[in-house]
């Protein structure tokens, strides 16, 4: 059953991987990386500090930070160091057939994708709050921010599909973590003062 479940993973892997060309190769390349999306980060926490005020906005954002932080340390130490699954760029049997873009690589181990796991965790914790001032349904694009960056880093050859699904189900766990730090222990103190 493993062995038929890594064999569907590779499969999905390559049936991604092989589809490229040099336009996406860059527009995956550049939403692979962190800080181009700083313009939307900058957008949730306008819109965070316009519903709860500056302050309650950036001790928001810093509990979405320090869960971040907490679900990338686990990633890696926990899962990656421990698991060591070779990413598919890494992997001795195939390697030479994956595409690689700007010759980005990564670390040796892949499973779980840390970038996953991240944008999950942050998606999850800002979504709750801001679910909690906006009834749209419009908010549940935010969302797409993990599922195509979790793409991306299928795309550019660094993690098989499973390495992202794995992360965003870590990511789950920190962000409803984060949440419910929320709302047994720092709300309380702020509606206590």
């Amino acid at each position: 059953m493993v062995e038929t479940l890594e064999q569907w993973d590779i499969d999905l892997f390559f049936a991604i991987n092989s589809r490229h060309n040099p336009f996406f190769d860059q527009v995956f390349y550049f939403i692979s990386h962190g800080l181009s999306w700083i313009p939307v980060y900058m957008l949730l926490f306008y819109f965070l500090a316009k519903f709860y005020g500056i302050k309650i906005a950036l001790v928001q954002v810093l509990l979405a930070g320090a869960m971040v932080g907490l679900a990338d340390v686990t990633s890696v130490y926990l899962f990656k160091n421990t698991v060591c699954r070779y990413r598919p760029c890494h992997n001795e049997a195939f390697r030479n057939f994956v595409h690689i873009v700007n010759d980005h690589r990564g670390g040796i181990f892949g499973f779980v994708s840390s970038h996953a796991v991240n944008f999950m965790t942050w998606t999850i914790v800002v979504f709750w709050f801001l679910k909690q001032q906006v009834k749209s349904n419009w908010l549940w694009l935010m969302f797409l921010i993990p599922l195509v960056v979790g793409y991306s880093r299928v795309y550019l050859g660094v993690h098989y599909p499973g390495d992202v699904a794995g992360g965003f189900l870590l990511g789950t766990v920190f962000g409803l973590a984060g949440i419910l730090i929320w709302k047994r222990v720092i709300n309380k103190r702020i509606k206590s003062r």
